[in-house]
């Protein structure tokens, strides 16, 4: 309604040319204030998912502080897991030493000859040959050099 007013009143004080002209220019304002609204429509919508983005990523940055954490404590966890097991493993060190040294104790006050028994226990024994399956096999004399008979 206002465009055919403007338009009237420049057909009856302007000549024909100019008329054109501004017919052309208002036509271009026309489209350009389209254009503009279009874009404020999409500038409005890609604002509104840059706020969801955010908030996504905060959310997300929430889960990998507490993931962190989480780490954390899992690998205290597993330090302090293998610190028992390394600690259960030492007591029964421990106890088997213990149990070694009573059973070697008694296996001496049994034995009379102290020369045999300290050659028998603080030898260590190693395999003289091999059969034909692998097994090591153990010499069976019982007379050596160092295993003297002394009654005292």
């Amino acid at each position: 309604m206002l465009e055919k007013e403007i338009k009237a009143a420049i057909e009856a004080n302007l000549p024909a040319q100019v008329g054109d002209v501004l017919k052309e220019k208002l036509l271009q304002a026309d489209r350009d204030a389209a254009q503009v609204k279009a874009l404020t429509e999409e500038l409005c919508t890609r604002k509104k998912d840059l706020c969801e983005c955010d908030a996504k990523l905060h959310e997300y940055s929430k889960f990998d502080a507490r993931n962190a954490e989480l780490d954390t404590r899992e690998e205290d966890l597993n330090l302090k897991v293998r610190l028992s097991v390394t600690n259960e493993l030492n007591y029964q060190l421990e106890a088997e030493k213990d149990k070694t040294a009573f059973v070697k104790e008694l296996a001496m006050g049994l034995v009379r000859n102290t020369e045999y028994r300290r050659e028998l226990f603080n030898s260590q024994y190693t395999p003289t040959n091999v059969d034909q399956f692998g097994n090591p096999q153990y010499t069976n004399s019982t007379q050596s050099s160092t295993e003297t008979i002394i009654n005292k």
